[in-house]
């Protein structure tokens, strides 16, 4: 189990890395349903009402039915023939349920509307650049906008209606970013983290960490802003 389990009423839905998704009831021995997806899945599923929604590895999205594990649909991203690097990077975000849209990110770069019902792909704007343009951390939704990053860049918001950025920043990231009041914070694959005015880009401040490395999704409490680093270090 790589991703944080989702508790839902009685239901606790959760995904592991050989690519099951599992429905336990609180409380019980055994589960009550399984479902295998075909790869690894190393985020947490999204769950809504009777819905649940997952990303592997393999560049699929699907919808399964929370009652018995049944699947609804299934979206597959087709690949990138042109990406410079032939190696896709291990993870996929969680897909973010917007309205009656499921927002979804792939290797390819590419940010996904799905319809939530059915799985018909209603848009698709490629967003991650360079070397490596795998979306890996899960959309943020702020206001009409969406924001999302590219592992090796940019950090960029779009709005979620006419499709066009609203600002970017040439930095990439592994996880989601947060917001914190009037400003989003991310974390980026260049050690810096990153405070900026969530409706113009325009920068509040940038931390460096002093050992470098690809830092986590920040987390914001009163007593300030926790992140760490993939150099085994807290912050």
């Amino acid at each position: 189990v790589q991703a944080r389990p989702v508790v839902s009423g009685d239901k606790i839905i959760f995904t592991d890395a050989a690519g099951y998704t599992w429905c336990y009831r609180q409380g019980a021995s055994a589960e009550a349903w399984k479902h295998y997806g075909g790869a690894p899945i190393m985020s947490s599923p999204t769950v809504e009402g009777d819905r649940v929604y997952v990303a592997n590895v393999g560049s699929a999205v699907y919808s399964l039915d929370a009652t018995d594990g049944s699947l609804i649909w299934r979206h597959l991203q087709e690949k990138d023939v042109q990406r410079v690097s032939r190696m896709e990077l291990y993870g996929a975000p969680s897909p973010l349920l917007e309205g009656d849209l499921v927002l979804a990110g792939f290797h390819d770069g590419s940010l996904v509307g799905l319809t939530a019902d059915t799985g018909e792909r209603q848009w698709q704007r490629r967003v991650g650049e360079g070397r490596y343009p795998d979306l890996l951390g899960s959309p943020l939704m702020v206001g009409s906008d969406v924001i999302v990053a590219g592992f090796s860049e940019p950090l960029m918001s779009l709005n979620l209606e006419t499709k066009n950025v609203r600002w970017r920043i040439d930095a990439g990231g592994t996880n989601a970013p947060v917001l914190d009041r009037e400003w989003v914070v991310h974390g980026g694959t260049d050690g810096a983290l990153r405070s900026v005015d969530r409706l113009t880009g325009a920068p509040r401040w940038v931390w460096e960490a002093p050992e470098g490395g690809s830092l986590t999704q920040p987390v914001v409490t009163d007593a300030g802003i926790f992140v760490g680093s993939s150099t085994d270090s807290l912050y």
